[in-house]
């Protein structure tokens, strides 16, 4: 599990298109920032919960929980999560609604078509 290469997530971010030029480096610090409170999070939970166990963190997992480590880590999920599709609800509920919608039409048309005979 050490051997992790790749880029880090906050590099593989994309900056949006209203960040200006000038605060791009801002803005990955900011991204660098966030992935630091988030492994300074996973380690908070997960060292008390060891050192409860009467566990150690496995020496090739500990490469995971430095900086660079977790960042390589979290860029590499999130390279990987780009391939997987998940449901979405709002799509399958307007859909659902068009159907609805269609079918409606369908037997306005047809109430209509009787109506006038």
């Amino acid at each position: 599990m050490s051997s992790l290469t790749g880029d880090t997530w906050s590099s593989l971010v994309t900056i949006p298109d209203d960040v200006p030029a000038d605060e791009h480096g801002a803005y990955r610090q900011q991204l660098n920032s966030v992935l630091a409170k988030s492994l300074r999070l996973l380690r908070g939970g997960l060292d008390p919960a060891l050192r409860a166990a009467g566990l150690k963190c496995p020496p090739d997992v500990a490469p995971l929980l430095t900086p660079d480590g977790y960042g390589k880590l979290m860029g590499q999920l999130m390279q990987n999560s780009l391939a997987v599709e998940y449901a979405n609800p709002l799509q399958e509920y307007v859909q659902m609604l068009s159907q609805v919608l269609a079918k409606k039409e369908e037997l306005r048309v047809s109430f209509v078509f009787v109506l006038r005979r």
